[in-house]
């Protein structure tokens, strides 16, 4: 049932991510990325500015380990920007990835 509602979370995320850009007139294309060990990233989109990856987490605490795909990705692909949405309540950088509360997933398309 947890995994359901972890999910849930995500699919919720992606659907709030494909109105915004909808609503500003841009393609809703929005990628999920998976090597071939597993590693994933939950959602990637282009930017004028870039690649954007965004890993998707339905927790309020931060864990170490909700970042490896995250640099995983900009290793093998190089993308500059990395976003981690997650439940908690406070903005800020950690290991290279800005965090974003669900309340303000929007605003990593703002960053253009």
């Amino acid at each position: 049932m947890i995994q359901v509602l972890f999910a849930l979370y995500e699919n919720i995320i992606i659907l709030e991510l494909m109105k915004k850009r909808m609503n500003n007139g841009k393609s809703t294309n929005l990628y999920f990325w998976r090597d071939r060990a597993g590693k994933e990233v939950d959602c990637i989109f282009e930017s004028s500015n870039g690649l954007k990856a965004i890993e998707i987490k339905a927790s309020s605490t931060i864990h170490e380990d909700f970042f490896k795909h995250l640099h995983n990705f900009e290793e093998v692909i190089g993308t500059q920007d990395k976003f981690l949405v997650y439940q908690g309540d406070k903005k800020s950088n950690w290991n290279r990835v800005s965090l974003k509360p669900t309340q303000y997933v929007t605003d990593i398309l703002n960053i253009d």
